[in-house]
């Protein structure tokens, strides 16, 4: 199921910037609690998407959204880094949660830091 609105919500990013007038729009995701992360990976997924907005995501697959194994290979932290170097805005959520995530994307550099995490 959430790897079907992953795919949704990336057909309906490719409409906007197919559609007439709108190639050139700047697209913002932005969700909450478990649907972050479906917002999260349809930016992965689509890189029509300029900046990720996730409010209070889940810190685990454990809790959503659930794909298919993904939990052999990696969790949330490691999924926020594969929208890099896409800005992605974390807030209401415990900043340790993220500091893998903050980690890598200290390798960016600190004035293109692509990980702000907002109270």
């Amino acid at each position: 199921w959430d790897a079907m609105q992953v795919w949704d919500v990336c057909r309906a990013i490719q409409v906007i910037k197919e559609t007439s007038g709108l190639e050139a729009a700047t697209i913002h995701l932005e969700s909450a609690g478990a649907q972050a992360g479906v917002a999260l990976y349809a930016g992965v997924f689509s890189h029509a998407v300029d900046e990720i907005h996730l409010n209070n995501p889940t810190r685990t697959h454990r809790h959503g959204p659930h794909f298919l194994n993904v939990l052999r290979y990696f969790d949330m932290p490691q999924a926020i880094a594969l929208a890099f170097p896409r800005k992605v805005v974390i807030h209401d959520s415990d900043a340790s949660a993220w500091a893998w995530s903050k980690s890598v994307a200290k390798l960016f550099g600190d004035t293109n830091t692509p990980l702000e995490l907002a109270d």
